[in-house]
């Protein structure tokens, strides 16, 4: 996999700075070769109940694997490593365009239960609303998430809010460094957009109303 060697690197730091209690199948193996293993996980794109890859001659398999990821989740590690990276990125681009949109996604094993709802569009069952913005590169800079039965309009301001787009007021009157906002037509509230700064990109929905 691309970057794993940098990835491992942050996981290793991340963990240290995580007060993770780590438990181990085997004396042989760090928690950075777990690491190593869910990095080839990934690659292989398979179940976990079908998942066995040897690391220092060692066999782990995907069930003591999975019980891994979910501690990782747990101290919220992949949440700090993203924040880290999103940082980095930051730093070093500079966006002048964002785009919001969302994803149902059918889960009924989800650990927040308040975020399960159903969704008519998918027969009923439950699901959370992925909510996301990206910036011109289509790299995601901030995620919400909605209950499966949430309206997306409705929460608009609510996703904005908790992903922090910055305030763009100060670039609005220099077509230098203007910031655009890109939606699809559901997404219709240029109120709030336009009192960040944003130049607001949004086709006028069929009702031509904003909320």
């Amino acid at each position: 996999m691309k970057y794993a060697s940098q990835l491992k690197i942050l996981f290793t730091e991340t963990v240290a700075n995580s007060g993770l209690k780590c438990s181990k199948l085997n004396r042989k193996l760090a928690e950075d070769d777990y690491f190593e293993a869910y990095l080839r996980f990934i690659d292989n794109s398979i179940h976990y109940a079908r998942f066995n890859t040897i690391i220092n001659n060692c066999t782990i398999n995907g069930k003591y694997l999975n019980e891994k990821v979910n501690n990782w989740v747990k101290y919220g590690i992949f949440k700090k490593m993203y924040e880290n990276i999103l940082n980095k990125y930051k730093t070093h681009v500079k966006t002048k365009m964002y785009h919001i949109d969302g994803k149902v996604i059918v889960n009924k094993c989800c650990d927040q239960k308040e975020l399960l709802g159903r969704n008519t569009k998918y027969k009923s069952k439950n699901s959370i609303n992925l909510q996301t913005v990206t910036d011109e590169f289509g790299i995601p800079i901030g995620f919400s998430i909605l209950s499966g039965s949430a309206s997306e309009i409705g929460n608009m301001v609510k996703v904005l809010n908790d992903i922090d787009i910055e305030d763009a007021n100060h670039t609005k009157k220099s077509n230098k460094h203007k910031k655009y906002f890109t939606a699809d037509a559901g997404y219709n509230n240029r109120n709030f957009l336009q009192s960040k700064g944003d130049v607001v990109l949004i086709w006028f929905n069929k009702r031509n109303t904003t909320k």
